[in-house]
C-alpha cells in the first residue's frame, strides 16, 4: 500500500483520478490516498502528521485558488516535516 498525499482545488480532477490513485497497484493493496482542497489545510495536516510517517509521494498543484504560492507553501511545510518526501507538481493552466 502506498500513502498519497494529493492537495488540488479542482474538484474535477479529484473525481476523474482518485480511484486511479486509490486502485494503483504497487503492491495488490488499495493505496491509502488522503486529498485536501486547500493549502491551509493540508499545512494543517501536515503539522499534525507523525514527523517518523511521511508519506509516500506528494501530488501537489502548483496553483490554487488563483495563488500562484499556494502549491508553493505547502512545499515548504512539507520539505520542513520529511526533507526527503516526493513532491510531483501538478498544474492547470488555462488562459492564453
Amino acid at each position: 500500500m502506498a500513502s498519497i498525499f494529493w492537495v488540488e482545488d479542482q474538484l474535477h480532477w479529484i473525481q476523474k483520478f482518485s480511484s486511479v490513485l486509490e486502485q494503483g497497484d504497487f503492491d495488490g493493496r488499495t493505496n491509502q490516498l488522503d486529498v485536501y482542497r486547500f493549502a491551509e489545510a493540508a499545512k494543517q495536516q501536515i503539522a499534525l502528521r507523525d514527523p517518523a510517517s511521511p508519506p509516500d509521494v506528494v501530488l501537489l498543484d502548483a496553483r490554487m485558488n488563483g495563488n500562484d504560492q499556494a502549491g508553493f507553501s505547502v512545499s515548504n511545510a512539507l520539505h520542513k516535516k520529511w526533507p526527503d518526501v516526493p513532491i510531483i507538481y501538478l498544474s492547470e493552466y488555462s488562459g492564453t
